[in-house]
């Protein structure tokens, strides 16, 4: 191989992401590591290096904050907004790979168990009100005791008909809500379809 690859190589390393390195010049590192020209010793030296710290870089993925990719994604909110929305939501929310959220996951279970709901509305499919409720839960998991979660989930629950669970997340909202912000009115609503 001529220095002048080597070279090239070198720039490479520099330049190129480390999977695409590994995906097309694994082949001329290897080359390198089997002169045996004692000129070439220590650039075998610091490809092995480099070789070391790409296959290091890979195996640990970059990671991200959900709150700052959140900003790129449309959000829903309560005010009414097309089906055709609603669904481009939802999926760009289920393409996301959830290992490499590493902080505010539970912000991203919210988000998707929100547009899941938002889907029911326009389907009546229960299967989106059973996956907004799972989504809550693993939200509720990263991050226990939050009144708005135990909300929706007694919420959700009521619109299966389900007042033991129903009732059961109504409690836990009161329990970790601040008196100033319960809605009394709409608590005992929720009470009153169930007959308490």
């Amino acid at each position: 191989m001529s220095l002048a690859r080597v070279r090239f190589l070198y720039h490479v390393l520099s330049d190129v992401e480390f999977e695409h390195l590994v995906e097309v010049n694994v082949f001329y590192l290897l080359d390198l590591m089997t002169l045996t020209n004692s000129k070439y010793i220590t650039m075998k030296f610091l490809v092995i290096l480099v070789l070391g710290i790409c296959c290091a870089t890979i195996s640990h993925a970059q990671k991200y904050d959900y709150k700052i990719l959140r900003d790129s994604l449309t959000r829903l909110s309560c005010k009414p907004t097309d089906s055709v929305t609603v669904a481009k939501v939802n999926r760009e929310l289920l393409n996301i790979d959830t290992s490499l959220i590493d902080k505010n996951i539970h912000i991203y279970y919210s988000d998707l168990a929100w547009s899941n709901y938002r889907m029911y509305l326009f389907s009546k499919d229960t299967n989106q009100v059973r996956s907004s409720i799972s989504n809550y839960k693993n939200s509720d998991f990263h991050k226990p005791n939050s009144a708005i979660t135990y909300w929706q989930l007694a919420f959700l629950y009521l619109i299966l008909e389900d007042c033991d669970k129903g009732l059961y997340y109504l409690e836990r909202h009161i329990a970790v809500s601040e008196e100033e912000y319960l809605r009394h009115e709409q608590i005992q609503l929720l009470r009153d379809k169930c007959g308490t």
